[in-house]
């Protein structure tokens, strides 16, 4: 009897480069997701005492899970949670232009986002705390604070955050719809620098 002859076994083909690129983008999607979840386990299990206590930004147990995302969101929702602070904005220093550009805000309207969502280098080393902007004479030669007050904004408290030498890491800025003295909020943005000071450059 012949031999029964035998059908050759086709071969995988490869991949084509459209097929990997798809699957890189569908892993790294699985791979962003699963980063968002941990992301926000992680604030959940933190909110409550951001809330209550800004030195949370500063705390060993929190840095020590916070990457620069969780780091600057954890900074607005302590900003947030102050009686009185009707919007805040959080703004990092942008390399290599050095400006400072808005990377979590709260309150503030699109319009005002839109035209100052960056400004050149704070020339203030020091708080602003500006009871009226009507009244004040920082406000010239200020773009960004004639946008505020035009943005119902006419008291505002800015905080320069520095790392332990000095050198700049973003600001700070609480806004108020009323005028008059607002309490102080050193120890937010001192703990606010602290936890900014704390992440490494390479770090996202």
């Amino acid at each position: 009897m012949a031999p029964t002859a035998r059908r050759p076994t086709p071969q995988s083909r490869a991949p084509t480069s459209q097929q990997q690129a798809r699957l890189q983008r569908l892993q790294q999607g699985v791979i962003d997701a699963e980063l968002r979840a941990s992301r926000r386990a992680i604030l959940g299990s933190f909110r409550e005492r951001l809330r209550h206590n800004p030195a949370t930004l500063a705390a060993d147990d929190f840095l020590a899970l916070a990457d620069r995302s969780i780091v600057e969101t954890a900074i607005v929702i302590a900003a947030r949670s102050i009686t009185g602070v009707d919007a805040c904005a959080l703004r990092t220093c942008e390399a290599p232009t050095g400006k400072l550009r808005i990377t979590r805000q709260h309150g503030l309207p699109r319009a005002f986002l839109d035209r100052f969502a960056a400004i050149d280098l704070w020339p203030y080393p020091e708080p602003l705390l500006i009871d009226d902007l009507t009244t004040s004479p920082i406000r010239r030669g200020q773009p960004s604070l004639d946008g505020l007050l035009a943005a119902g904004f006419p008291a505002v408290q800015a905080y320069p955050l520095s790392d332990g030498h000095g050198a700049l890491l973003g600001l700070l800025s609480l806004h108020h719809r009323t005028t008059g003295a607002h309490p102080a909020q050193d120890q937010l943005a001192g703990a606010a620098a602290h936890a900014l000071g704390q992440l490494p450059a390479s770090r996202p």
